[in-house]
């Protein structure tokens, strides 16, 4: 029994890793309420979640308020592009859907393959900040190509990402288990595929952001 609580067992281990999404779960949700600065505080979860995967954490709060600092204009342009596609492809989509008009059978396809498209791409940009310095563009572009390249890892996270959004608004433990850590442990989920993808396309990186 004692060494279950030893600071090296997997016991141990496990609830620290716990310890660390419930902190960075509270600090996700504070700093997102402004609404603009999710963005940067999305590049700020990946970057700490990222350097725990590497075993490189560090103080988790000084990690977290240094990629926010340092990433938070780009994070925030970003976000607000992210932001603004979402609701043309949003209201877009609710029109087409209701309007009734013969013209909804060419427009329908057009916007669902955007939706799509602008699904896969997202979930990698947030990640890539905390990777490159390099232009918005650029980093639209990247995982615009990694997305699409490696698209079975795209199609997992989109679908891992639409399932707990589903869940969260049906299962009310889902959505408590969300408040408290599920937002970090997606996080750190897709950071795991995220690595898999960037590092498979280490060159494609240089190639672009150069």
């Amino acid at each position: 029994m004692g060494n279950m609580f030893n600071s090296d067992s997997g016991f141990s281990k496990i609830m620290n890793k716990i310890a660390d999404w419930f902190i960075l779960n509270i600090l996700w949700i504070f700093f997102s309420i402004p609404i603009v600065t999710i963005g940067a505080t999305t590049t700020a979860l990946y970057s700490v979640n990222l350097k725990i995967i590497n075993n490189e954490k560090g103080n988790l709060i000084k990690t977290f308020f240094k990629s926010f600092k340092e990433n938070f204009k780009k994070s925030t342009i970003i976000w607000l592009i992210i932001l603004i596609i979402s609701i043309v492809l949003g209201v877009n989509l609710v029109f087409w859907l209701k309007c009734g008009l013969s013209l909804s059978y060419f427009a329908l396809p057009f916007i669902f393959f955007s939706l799509l498209i602008f699904l896969l791409v997202t979930p990698y940009i947030f990640p890539i900040l905390t990777k490159t310095k390099c232009s918005i563009l650029n980093t639209f572009k990247y995982c615009f190509v990694i997305s699409l390249k490696n698209l079975p890892y795209s199609l997992l996270i989109t679908l891992f990402g639409a399932s707990i959004l589903f869940a969260t608004f049906y299962f009310p433990i889902i959505f408590l288990f969300m408040l408290l850590l599920g937002i970090a442990v997606h996080s750190y989920m897709v950071s795991r595929i995220f690595l898999i993808v960037f590092n498979k396309d280490i060159n494609l990186f240089n190639k672009i952001i150069s």
